[in-house]
């Protein structure tokens, strides 16, 4: 039985990060749960809520630096460093096209670092970092100005709709309450400083979606105009995460018309981080802060 095209190695890499991803988000909360009642001592269990943030957190972080470790010690023993050698000197020679034998060696020594040819895109981003790798901080164009408007323009978009939902408030401020003791206080700035660490999930989320949908699109036989297909198929995935998030956090507490409005608009915000984290041009800064402006406000 033969192997299924869009197996490539990145599928692989993207469909193991996003079921990490997903899980850490899913079952950490759970982790955290059981120890927040050794703090009961501090507020009178009363700030109980508090230490389950602070503690899925503080998991958050460990997680993330096992999933740098594991990454860093895959990369070095499969020598990652020789393969990307080899794709940028197949890319320099397709860009270069000297010499007869320049697009078959090209695409040969492309195809030994067990990677699928390259977009016209990636071909771009991959020889921009080449040329700049020497360069100690690494040199990012500008965003065009048509990015930054439809960003901006993405950005008011889902801030007014979320406003309007709940009444014109600053989200914020309709999570914490207006009525509020010390105590419920510090529980709310915690959950959302949660939410803001939660971000770097979606962040990766969003990634992983947009590598499973390029490998299963560009390993297919569709042609050029079908290409669109990618999105459709980058947005389902992100969504089932999406649905997932919103319908634990809207379970959490009794719910209203205007929670449940609040849940299904977010439904919608994950969609909008598809095309934030595509408008960035590849810089997880920008779209990170995006990702939080839009989550949080």
């Amino acid at each position: 039985m033969s192997r299924p095209k869009f197996l490539t190695p990145k599928f692989t890499e993207c469909a193991i990060r996003y079921v990490v991803y997903f899980l850490a988000v899913a079952l950490t909360p759970f982790l955290a749960k059981p120890i927040a009642p050794l703090f009961d001592w501090a507020g009178y269990s009363l700030m109980r809520p508090m230490f389950v943030e602070v503690f899925t957190v503080i998991f958050w972080g460990l997680e993330w630096l096992i999933v740098y470790l594991v990454e860093r010690r895959i990369k070095k023993g499969k020598k990652e460093g020789q393969a990307i050698y080899m794709r940028q000197a197949g890319i320099s020679l397709l860009e270069s096209g000297k010499g007869e034998n320049a697009e078959v060696i090209g695409s040969h020594l492309i195809a030994k670092s067990g990677a699928r040819p390259l977009t016209e895109g990636e071909k771009k981003e991959l020889l921009f970092q080449s040329k700049n790798k020497d360069k100690r901080f690494k040199i990012r164009e500008p965003l065009p100005l048509k990015n930054v408007f439809l960003l901006t323009l993405i950005s008011i978009v889902c801030i007014f709709i979320i406003s309007a939902v709940t009444g014109f408030k600053v989200k914020p401020i309709y999570d914490i309450g207006e009525k509020v003791t010390g105590y419920e206080m510090y529980n709310k700035i915690a959950w959302l400083g949660k939410n803001v660490f939660k971000c770097f999930w979606i962040l990766g989320m969003v990634k992983a979606c947009k590598g499973m949908s390029e490998e299963l699109v560009y390993t297919s036989a569709l042609p050029e105009n079908k290409r669109w297909l990618r999105w459709v198929i980058e947005l389902a995935l992100l969504l089932v995460f999406g649905l997932f998030d919103v319908f634990t956090a809207v379970m959490v507490y009794p719910l209203t018309v205007t929670r449940l409005l609040v849940g299904l608009t977010y439904i919608l915000f994950y969609a909008a981080f598809v095309p934030v984290q595509a408008l960035t041009k590849g810089s997880d800064v920008k779209a990170f802060l995006l990702i939080v402006l839009i989550y949080l406000f």
